[in-house]
């Protein structure tokens, strides 16, 4: 039996014409969901993110 390790992913999220929210996984330089091995890792990049958009996107981590 294995054991699976927890992950965690951001999301940003977006809005679409109309107001309709609309919720992208962030990905890396291979098309690949972006995962990260602790909270506190992957807080600290869609912080950076967060705080470094010109227009207001939110970012939040997803444990999965």
């Amino acid at each position: 039996m294995s054991e699976f390790k927890d992950a965690y992913i951001i999301v940003k999220i977006l809005t679409k014409k109309g107001g309709k929210p609309q919720h992208i996984f962030l990905v890396n330089s291979h098309n690949e969901i972006l995962e990260f091995d602790t909270m506190e890792k992957a807080q600290s990049v869609a912080d950076l993110f967060e705080n470094n958009s010109e227009n207001g996107w939110v970012y939040y981590v997803k444990k999965v």
